[in-house]
């Protein structure tokens, strides 16, 4: 979520939201009065998004973008400038625990932008890489990750009630919650086999659930899925294909290493 300026707003979201979104925000206006005011315009298919993170990462694109644009924008700002002529949106962001950058650019310029950064030594990554290390430094992707009937208390994401209106609805809706009797946790899986989404998680021989997301950890070594567990326990089995695989079941965030990783 970004503020671009008084009363703008930049939402990046997954496929299901993105999906949903619209609707959801254009039936509200409807429902408060606020059609000529509210209006919602999908960028998806005029726009490009590059997400370049890493401990190094304003150095290298000081090559790409020059030495201006990375030490401009504040970290948790985002700002709308002309790039190569064009007018993009860069948000000085991250969702993997390292320093980062969101850029939303036009396809020409998104073309241009990619094969300036690899010859700048930016090595390339896929969104599965990127979710691994997203779903390591605890952030959760909504609603994919935090399906019915999990709340912000269940997914660790307490920190968006503080400050909230207690008289909102979503605040007095949470003030209502008993104690979760599950909340979000990484399983790594200690014996060998891939696990995803979808996949049943059994403790005592018992269906408990299924996994929310999955994939494979190269901090761990492991395959690592998140699921909604109850917080006593310490060892559960996914049912991986035909096979019962055993998993310690970890806290979130897990503890990073110092990485001296290129961005």
């Amino acid at each position: 979520l970004c503020h671009l300026e008084s009363g703008r707003w930049l939402i990046v979201t997954g496929p299901q939201t993105q999906v949903h979104l619209p609707d959801i925000v254009e039936a509200t206006a409807v429902e408060l009065g606020l059609t000529d005011e509210v209006s919602v315009h999908d960028r998806l298919t005029e726009s490009v998004l590059l997400s370049v993170q890493g401990p190094r990462v304003a150095e290298y694109l000081e090559a790409v973008v020059g030495t201006t644009i990375p030490s401009a924008i504040p970290e948790g700002e985002a700002h709308e400038l002309l790039l190569g002529g064009y007018r993009a949106l860069v948000a000085h962001t991250s969702q993997i625990a390292e320093d980062g950058y969101w850029f939303v650019l036009s396809p020409e310029i998104g073309e241009h932008f990619w094969e300036n950064s690899v010859s700048a030594g930016l090595l390339p990554a896929g969104l599965a890489a990127h979710d691994v290390l997203r779903i390591e430094a605890g952030v959760l992707e909504a609603p994919y990750e935090t399906p019915t009937p999990a709340t912000p208390i269940s997914a660790g994401l307490e920190s968006l009630l503080q400050g909230a209106d207690k008289e909102s609805i979503g605040a007095f809706a949470m003030s209502l919650e008993s104690p979760s009797s599950r909340v979000i946790k990484i399983i790594k899986l200690t014996e060998s086999g891939l696990a995803k989404r979808g996949d049943r998680v059994y403790s005592g021989g018992e269906d408990i659930g299924a996994c929310v997301n999955a994939g494979y950890s190269a901090q761990l070594e492991a395959s690592i899925a998140l699921a909604y567990l109850e917080p006593s326990l310490v060892r559960v089995e996914i049912e991986v294909g035909e096979a019962l695989v055993t998993g310690d079941v970890l806290d979130l965030p897990l503890l990073r290493v110092p990485s001296e990783r290129v961005p």
